[in-house]
């Protein structure tokens, strides 16, 4: 038999994903292939009915490589169990990440179940553990000094879905989070932490577990806003993402292009931070409000009653 087609599938496959899982997976597809080629062996027949020899008899994954096959029956190596040895009870399950990425959309995805992937995870005995993190108004993150423990529930030895614990949530909050880990034996030993992100796709991009802020919108004290967004509570400004994507920015921040501040008006929310419905590459145009519309590029720095284009030349 020839795999080296199934070998290099498999070598890409690891490469790609990282997953282990995808090994097995090709241990499979070869394991198949040895068994049909024993099926097309006429030596192998007599009378008509299938007889392989007793080394030909299949064992489970092949014993995971940690153990002999003998009979169809894995005899596995000291330290390993499960019918295809594939459990190493002396150590912790391994945690390589979440899959699909460290991240989740907490506005537009189940984000409290999410796949772990890993190695060694026991059926049955696999639980999960998590420190809930929150960003505080600073910018910095804080966590929780003790950990959970949550159900896992068993896939593979390489996958389970974790039962996350509910955060309680503020309205438009921007980010929050744990840190993860998995223990086959009650915490006694456990895998390293890793950190899961919950994020509000409002205000917010992460890709692998890296995060910034949409190019249109403000992050202020790990909430979101839109750009033109004003500060109800204490009035220190408007979201204006081109001067300060972090804070509240007034008018003595707007950029050096900007009309005075008399151009707030009634429809104007602030001066510069929005993008220009004549170029919507630039974000250097007025935030509207109250139903308000941009004024034309000779007054890009105000809006005005979509019913009356003249109020933008006084």
């Amino acid at each position: 038999m020839d795999l080296t087609e199934l070998v290099n599938v498999c070598v890409t496959d690891l490469e790609l994903t990282g997953d282990p899982g995808m090994a097995m997976s090709s241990l499979d597809a070869m394991l198949s292939d040895c068994q049909f080629a024993a099926l097309s062996n006429a030596s192998n027949y007599g009378n008509g009915t299938y007889k392989p020899p007793p080394e030909l008899k299949p064992c489970p994954g092949d014993c995971s490589g940690n153990g002999d096959c003998v009979h169809g029956v894995c005899a596995c190596a000291p330290g390993f169990e499960e019918e295809d040895c594939s459990i190493d009870h002396r150590q912790p399950p391994s945690f390589t990440g979440v899959a699909g990425g460290g991240a989740c959309a907490i506005n537009e995805e189940e984000c409290y179940l999410p796949v772990l992937v890993g190695g060694n995870i026991k059926p049955g005995d696999t639980s999960c553990y998590a420190r809930a993190m929150q960003k505080g108004l600073n910018g910095k993150w804080t966590m929780d000094t003790t950990a959970t423990e949550n159900k896992a529930e068993f896939l593979s030895t390489n996958h389970a879905v974790c039962n996350l614990p509910r955060l309680e949530l503020s309205r438009g909050q921007a980010m929050a989070g744990f840190m993860v880990s998995l223990s086959n034996n009650h915490g006694t030993s456990s895998s390293p932490e890793r950190p899961y992100y919950l994020y509000n796709s409002r205000c917010m991009i992460c890709h692998d577990g890296n995060c910034t802020i949409k190019p249109d919108t403000c992050v202020i004290e790990n909430t979101c806003y839109d750009a033109g967004d004003l500060d109800l509570l204490d009035n220190n400004g408007a979201c204006q993402p081109l001067v300060n994507n972090t804070a509240w920015s007034s008018d003595s921040g707007a950029s050096p292009n900007a009309p005075p501040s008399a151009t707030l008006n009634k429809y104007t929310s602030a001066d510069v931070g929005c993008f220009c419905l004549f170029d919507p590459s630039s974000a250097e145009c007025a935030c509207c409000q109250n139903a308000g519309c941009q004024c034309s590029r000779a007054h890009k720095h105000a809006c005005y009653d979509c019913l009356h284009p003249e109020m933008c030349g006084q």
